[in-house]
């Protein structure tokens, strides 16, 4: 995917939150909105994906307030709100006839806590409804079938909050195949509000997966910015699992049948290119931009 107009106000947007969230004054956020400006003129249609149109806003912003991680706030506020449903949602994971399933689907649910989107949602009322609820598309018997068989699967991290959830989902993978090379990747540094190694080894994921850091400093993978050794680690991988929007914009257009989307659709763009309503859930296997037929 790359950007629209509506990418481009939604990157406005952005900027007012996180300057609104930091608590600066009105002056320091003009001049954040007038940084903002400048970089989102030079951009072309077309051009760039959203994660990609993001780093030069983050990184104004952190220029002018001064903090490396400017969402530093929100990341926390979100591990506490996730941290608060997790034993809940385990208990829920462990007595569902199917926990693979059910694992899959809170870290989709874990989706929602993200800075960045168009859309939000009560996270608290996705959690309570996420393990009877119809996903809008859901390539699930590709997707376990692909598991069976696989000896590496890559986990793509996305938003902190969520990566608690995705925890759960690494924890059930590594205790039901227990031969599995289980990898989990954070972004290289801040950006947004998406999960880092900081992040990752607070939540002790490296109980249930090698954590790597992917490299790339967008809020999503954008592979030409990946590591050398991340690099591997993909090309490597049976199975990839990519959560959030983020991801998904920027491997959308790929027809590597080993990736498989998990997020919540959180704003018009997404909507329009996944054909489905905003609030859609989805479970689905990578098959180039505009094509979602199952195909197990």
């Amino acid at each position: 995917m790359t950007i629209t107009p509506e990418c481009i106000l939604c990157l406005y947007q952005q900027a007012l939150r996180s300057g609104r969230l930091m608590g600066l004054d009105e002056a320091r956020i003009k001049q954040i909105l007038d940084a903002t400006g400048d970089h989102l003129k030079r951009f072309e249609l077309g051009a760039l994906t959203p994660p990609e149109a993001a780093v030069p806003i983050y990184g104004s912003i952190a220029a002018i307030t001064g903090e490396a991680d400017p969402i530093a706030a929100y990341k926390e506020a979100a591990s506490h709100q996730a941290a608060r449903l997790l034993p809940k949602v385990r208990r829920a994971i462990a007595q569902a006839a199917d926990p693979i399933d059910a694992a899959l689907r809170a870290a989709i649910a874990g989706n929602v806590l993200d800075f960045g989107a168009q859309e939000h949602f009560d996270f608290e009322v996705e959690i309570e409804q996420i393990f009877n609820t119809a996903l809008a598309v859901d390539d699930y018997p590709a997707l376990y079938k692909r598991l069976k068989q696989a000896k590496r699967v890559l986990v793509v991290g996305d938003n902190t909050g969520e990566h608690l959830f995705d925890g759960l989902l690494l924890e059930q993978l590594s205790t039901r195949f227990s031969d599995l090379e289980l990898h989990y990747a954070v972004r290289g540094a801040p950006a947004i509000n998406d999960v880092t190694m900081k992040e990752a080894q607070s939540a002790h994921l490296h109980r249930y997966a090698q954590l790597i850091d992917s490299g790339v400093d967008t809020p999503g993978l954008v592979l030409s910015r990946a590591s050398e050794a991340f690099r591997d680690c993909y090309d490597r991988a049976d199975l990839i699992l990519a959560k959030g929007m983020g991801n998904y914009e920027c491997l959308e257009a790929s027809a590597d049948r080993r990736v498989f989307f998990l997020f919540k659709v959180k704003c018009s763009v997404v909507a329009a290119a996944t054909a489905q309503p905003l609030g859609a859930l989805m479970r689905l296997q990578a098959q180039g931009p505009g094509c979602y037929t199952t195909d197990n």
